[in-house]
């Protein structure tokens, strides 16, 4: 029983963040990128 629970949110929790990854891709491709690089450069900093 436990582990049946335990899948069935491991597999809502995946769902969620397939589903976040194609929200975030669909609605913001220019903040994503700019956050992108703005974590690159102060990474090299």
């Amino acid at each position: 029983m436990v582990n049946q629970l335990f899948y069935l949110v491991n597999n809502s929790l995946a769902e969620v963040n397939h589903f976040v990854k194609r929200a975030k891709k669909k609605t913001l491709p220019k903040k994503g990128k700019v956050l992108k690089e703005g974590k690159n450069r102060s990474s090299t900093f």
